[in-house]
């Protein structure tokens, strides 16, 4: 992915951003803000809200408003698990480190603060995100125009589904209220093969 992803903290915020929001299940507003003069730690995903739990090896990250949440009766927790085999490179705690360690911010700012080259502080807005995913899709070879930020959602639920987590697991993990999120799920032929397989093999018992 290095070879891929530009220079500078912006790309550093985005990239632990999207690993964040696909493991996470997580909404864009969740995790970016549509312009900063829109900002309320209320709402927003602050770096406070995000803390590692050493002896679990994962982040734990507190989200205070959704859509779901939108009266803010409860808090959402959601723990990403780390992974703790030597250099592993989508390991969250360890990119969640780097990147606070790098581009260090107070505890109210945005989640996914940068500096701009100018040296201030600023957030990742819906446009940066949506424009920064395109550009890493391509740079993989597919198709831009198939992907946005809705895609880190989505794609975090189908890779869970894909990977046999259980329903359950993935609609808490989501904080869908209902089973829409059964709709977001993209089935692949390994998946869809799985019926007639079924079905074939009841033929023969």
């Amino acid at each position: 992915m290095a070879a891929v992803l530009p220079g500078g903290s912006r790309w550093h915020a985005l990239f632990v951003c999207c690993v964040v929001g696909v493991l996470g299940m997580l909404r864009r507003s969740n995790l970016v803000l549509g312009a900063l003069s829109l900002f309320g730690q209320e709402k927003h995903l602050t770096r406070a809200d995000i803390t590692i739990d050493g002896a679990k090896y994962a982040l734990r990250l507190r989200v205070h408003y959704s859509k779901t949440l939108q009266y803010q009766s409860r808090v959402h927790d959601v723990w990403i698990q780390g992974d703790a085999r030597p250099g592993a490179p989508l390991d969250p705690v360890r990119l969640w480190q780097g990147f606070v360690g790098a581009v260090p911010a107070p505890a109210h700012a945005p989640a996914f603060s940068y500096f701009d080259d100018a040296g201030a502080l600023r957030s990742l807005s819906f446009d940066a995100l949506a424009a920064g995913i395109k550009h890493l899709v391509a740079a993989v070879g597919l198709d831009p125009a198939s992907y946005s930020t809705h895609s880190l959602r989505r794609g975090g639920a189908t890779w869970a589904f894909e990977h046999k987590v259980p329903t359950l697991l993935i609609k808490a993990t989501g904080d869908w209220s209902s089973d829409a999120y059964e709709a977001y799920l993209t089935l692949g032929s390994g998946e869809k093969l799985q019926c007639t397989g079924a079905m074939l093999r009841a033929l023969s018992r």
